[in-house]
Formats: C-alpha cells, structure tokens, sequence
C-alpha cells in the first residue's frame, strides 16, 4: 500500500466467537439521539433504536435482538436467535481508526486477506458499492464454515464497510447458510439505517 503503515487490530475475531454471546443494555442519551434520529431513521414498529455516543453513529436493530457493547473488537453486536443451539444469528460493528490515508478499495482489500487467511473456507460470493448515509461503501457477501460442539455449520454473511473521516466501519451479519434469506431483511435494516452525527 504504498509504503503507508495503518494501525488497524491485530486480528479479526473469528465467527466462532460469536456464538458464545450474552446480551447487554443499551445506552441512551436524549440529546444526542435526537441530533441522530432524522425522520428516515425513526424505528419501524419492528426495530429499535441504537446510538453510540462515542463514535456519533445511529442505527436501527431487530425489535426482541439483544444488545452487547464492547465485546472484544466489536463496539457494538446484535443478537438474533439461537441455531441449533450452537450459533447466533447476529450484527456486529467494528469500527478502527487509520493512522494513515487509505482508499476504501485499499481497506478493503486488506480485509479480504485477512479474511482469507483467518476465517476457515472463506469465499466471497459477491461484491456490489453502495452509498450509506451519502458516504461510499463495499458491501460483500461471502460463506465460510464455524465449527462449534462438534458441529460443522455453513455460514453466510454480509460485511459492509464504509470509512468516515479517519474510522473504517465494518458491519458484518451472519447467519446460517440456510437461514440467510429469512434474515438478510434484518441485515439490510441495520446497514441501511446507519447515520451520522
């Protein structure tokens, strides 16, 4: 990357971690969440809302998905239902800060090999830009396998990421490769509601 360094995390979090999940409170904080709650963000019936004071960021969530903040590189992870019980369904947002300048397709071309190289059989099955919150975004979908209680389940997930100012934000959601379809709606809401303060 042109002799650039960037401080990014060490490693990403396998998707294994994530099916050991407990769910946690959600923060609030009136002023704030009404600077972040335009007339398009208000939550359907369906969803609820989240805000993130340190980062400015807002976004909608499935109505009953339990909230964990903080937990290990995720600054915020939304949990669905349980399969099979071995794995959650779930959103989860990790943001980093850049120490240098980067490209979005730089970025996400680092995260790709980091993919590969971390997550067991990752396969990126498709690749489209998008805009989210007026900013450019590369949303991927891809499969991989989690091995968990002596089980091998085939995931699917979608990972949107999007950098603002000197922040990369990576929204991953992941489902079983069989139940994708009846969560991408979900998916689709939190990505989609992300704003900005």
């Amino acid at each position: 990357m042109r002799g650039k360094t960037i401080n990014l995390f060490s490693a990403l979090v396998m998707v294994a971690c994530l099916s050991l999940l407990f769910g946690a409170g959600c923060p609030h904080n009136n002023k704030l969440k009404s600077t972040l709650t335009p007339s398009a963000l208000k939550p359907e019936a369906s969803n609820q809302l989240y805000v993130n004071l340190k980062y400015k960021f807002a976004v909608n969530y499935p109505q009953g998905w339990d909230v964990m903040k903080s937990y290990k590189k995720s600054v915020v992870i939304f949990k669905g239902p349980l399969i099979d019980n071995i794995y959650y369904v779930n959103t989860d947002i990790r943001i980093e800060q850049l120490k240098d300048e980067i490209t979005l397709d730089e970025f996400v071309c680092l995260i790709e090999c980091r993919h590969k190289k971390n997550i067991k059989d990752y396969y990126k099955v498709e690749e489209h830009n998008i805009i989210i919150s007026g900013l450019p975004a590369i949303s991927i979908v891809a499969t991989s396998t989690l091995e968990s209680r002596g089980k091998t389940i085939p995931i699917k997930s979608k990972i949107t990421i999007l950098i603002k100012g000197n922040l990369a934000f990576r929204i991953y959601c992941h489902s079983s490769v069989e139940l994708y379809d009846q969560y991408v709606k979900h998916f689709n809401t939190v990505i989609k509601s992300l704003c900005f303060d």
